[in-house]
């Protein structure tokens, strides 16, 4: 059994490295992962210096507009393939129904789309990562 003192030390480590989730295996039996639910990823942005549309980890804060969120755990990838395009970037002009990336949930490949139209202002979560209910995805233009 994990004690409460250690928790506490977990939970500090995990605001003062402003980490969004942290997973301690202390043996076969004892395991705890602690998520912040509250912390939002810093945004991905367009680097203003590439010759071609990349995207950069930013360290500021969203910018503000509608805030598109996860409907549901899983893996979020931003293209259709590896090999293909991404479905949106920073500064793409979406239309209500348009696919911005798909969540892979349970081996079942989900397509997340616009609920209004907007421009693309952050991308929130990186390629193949793991995105939480609810976890902010994309901030669109008001």
């Amino acid at each position: 059994m994990v004690s409460i003192s250690k928790i506490k030390q977990l939970i500090t480590l995990l605001r003062e490295h402003n980490l969004y989730e942290i997973e301690v295996q202390f043996n076969e039996n004892n395991k705890i992962r602690i998520s912040d639910h509250c912390h939002q990823p810093s945004p991905v942005t367009a680097s203003p210096t590439a010759a071609t549309p990349t995207t950069a980890v930013s360290t500021t804060k969203p910018p503000a507009g509608h805030t598109i969120l996860a409907p549901m755990v899983g893996t979020l990838y931003l293209s259709e393939a590896p090999e293909k395009p991404t479905f949106v970037k920073v500064g793409s002009i979406v239309k209500k129904g348009d696919t911005l990336c798909i969540i892979e949930a349970m081996k079942m490949f989900n397509k997340l789309t616009a609920d209004r139209d907007g421009e693309i202002k952050a991308i929130l979560a990186e390629n193949a990562s793991s995105v939480e209910y609810q976890q902010p995805l994309f901030i669109l233009s008001e």
